[in-house]
């Protein structure tokens, strides 16, 4: 199943907030591949890259709950920020692309 996560017609400035679960003692980060296109099934999306979240504590419990914010610079590449929401730290976002895609 392919979740929408920045939906078509978004422009820049614009801005996307979701919630990711921990689902491991001490995980320290979070990989989110993301597509390219808005059908909820796989066979009907290209992989366009991935989301690397990084830097979360050592401390996160299996359920906590990071924050993952989202939107597109003025280059129209996507952009963002996240937060390990029970200890309110800020972790950092790495986007990689594997193609290059103006959204």
């Amino acid at each position: 199943l392919n979740y929408l996560l920045i939906p078509k017609g978004m422009k820049c400035g614009d801005h996307v907030e979701e919630f990711f679960g921990i689902h491991e003692d001490g995980q320290t980060g979070i990989d989110i591949m993301y597509n390219a296109g808005d059908s909820e099934h796989l066979s009907e999306v290209e992989q366009a890259g991935l989301i690397a979240v990084r830097g979360l504590p050592s401390t996160t419990r299996a359920g906590d709950e990071v924050r993952l914010r989202l939107w597109l610079d003025s280059n129209g590449m996507i952009a963002g920020e996240c937060m390990h929401v029970p200890s309110s730290i800020r972790g950092e976002i790495e986007v990689r692309m594997d193609k290059k895609r103006l959204w």
